[in-house]
């Protein structure tokens, strides 16, 4: 019997132990009442998309806050609120310039929001990086004072005072370190201080996500300068090898390579990605980042060399109905524009040229509209004489989403079969690059 007692007891602790270790549900309620915008919540690098009800409540229930961070919430306008696990936070918007905060760290988020002085003035983006980075911390300084100025704010003063930390430098990156053309060897290696000195910790600010990839961009382009130039393969490879040298904290530098590849497979696709990704799953071990790849590179297998294209509904300036399948036995070269596009338009005089050089070749190259109005399209058409095949697919969803068009312009090649041979053709512009892949397709 005694050992019976010993068994109930130990099983009791166990459960006390167990509930009081599960974690707390963090909620954030929203009152837009009848705002029409889009609502999310930002936290520690996830994004949160919330729907309000019929009388204009959003809430979330988040189980992952599991120490005290920040995050974002968008409702037309941005805001920052402050978190602990468990906390019920209410948000009210009662119109442009009236938003109030209520419920858990009421006081801490009406002082978060409120309208501060900026940290620098235009003169000191001219001074040299030592006296640059003494204003820098007088600022900082500045604001912590007003901080513990407020007994209100005491429980998590070290908290708001970082935040504010990483939003000075971001800042500072915009507005002083990557307005320069160049950076000094000096300005360089105070960036890349700031950007080895950060770890996993850092995520729990709103800023510090914007500050890290504004210090990674500016000392990327003084390392690469033509970055922008460079194909996705070449520009991703390069990148992911930077990374991987220049972040110390294994949790961001994963975060940021899987950013990194995220963006090529948006614009670049999987057919040729195989190197890159094998870097990728070398250096990145967090499940949840794997899951996400997963999904990506399963959502765009539709489009690989091979797949089969649906039939979509086209119109030509004439009002004509057409049909890709009036190039059956032909490559088809699509161009993918808008007439507010700029970049698109200036990929016209090089097509023009293509069009012209390859004539008497097995290939077509068919523009393709998305303007939302078709007068648009057959206004400009006719204004500006286009010559050749243009069609007109509108804000067709169908059409978007299977290709997955992220930006434009973009150029598809379908195969004389009708089926994708390469769904992110190089541009018209890469003029040589082009015609020397055209040139080597069998039956062209």
């Amino acid at each position: 019997m005694k050992n019976l007692n010993i068994l109930v007891l130990l099983i009791a602790l166990i459960g006390a132990y167990s509930c009081s270790n599960a974690p707390k549900t963090t909620t954030v309620e929203l009152h837009v009442g009848d705002l029409k915008s889009r609502l999310y919540l930002t936290a520690l690098n996830e994004q949160h998309d919330l729907f309000q009800d019929s009388e204009g409540f959003a809430k979330i229930e988040l189980n992952h806050i599991t120490e005290p961070c920040f995050a974002n919430v968008k409702f037309g306008v941005t805001k920052q609120i402050y978190l602990e696990p468990g906390n019920h936070i209410v948000v009210k918007y009662n119109g442009p310039g009236d938003i109030r905060y209520e419920g858990d760290q009421a006081e801490v988020n009406t002082f978060l929001n409120e309208r501060a002085p900026l940290p620098f003035t235009e003169e000191m983006y001219s001074l040299a990086l030592p006296e640059f980075m003494q204003a820098f911390d007088r600022a900082t300084e500045k604001y912590a004072e007003l901080v513990n100025s407020k007994s209100e704010l005491a429980t998590c003063a070290s908290m708001l005072k970082e935040n504010k930390y990483y939003d000075h430098w971001t800042v500072a990156i915009i507005k002083y370190f990557a307005a320069k053309p160049s950076l000094s060897k000096e300005e360089y290696a105070r960036l890349l201080q700031f950007l080895q000195e950060q770890d996993a910790q850092s995520s729990r600010f709103t800023s510090s996500p914007d500050a890290i990839n504004r210090c990674i961009t500016a000392l990327y382009k003084q390392d690469e300068p033509n970055y922008r130039s460079y194909s996705w393969d070449k520009g991703t490879t390069l990148k992911l090898n930077w990374l991987n040298k220049n972040i110390n904290d294994r949790t961001i530098k994963q975060h940021f390579i899987h950013t990194a590849v995220d963006l090529y497979i948006t614009y670049a696709g999987t057919n040729k990605g195989g190197e890159i990704f094998k870097a990728y799953k070398a250096t990145v071990d967090d499940k949840t980042l794997l899951d996400k790849f997963d999904k990506k590179v399963n959502e765009f297998k539709n489009i690989v060399k091979g797949s089969p294209v649906p039939e979509f509904k086209f119109q030509d300036a004439n009002g004509q109905s057409r049909s890709l399948e009036e190039f059956k036995g032909k490559y088809v070269y699509i161009d993918l524009w808008a007439t507010w596009c700029g970049h698109c338009i200036e990929q016209f005089p090089y097509l023009k040229e293509l069009k012209k050089e390859y004539k008497h070749n097995n290939i077509v190259f068919l523009g393709v509209n998305n303007d939302r109005k078709l007068k648009s399209f057959t206004n400009y058409v006719e204004k500006h004489k286009l010559e050749g095949e243009q069609w007109y697919v509108g804000q067709d969803k169908i059409f978007s989403e299977f290709f997955h068009i992220a930006s434009q312009p973009r150029f598809i090649l379908l195969d004389p079969q009708g089926r994708i041979y390469d769904a992110h053709m190089l541009r018209p512009d890469n003029t040589e690059a082009l015609k020397s892949y055209l040139d080597q397709l069998e039956g062209i």
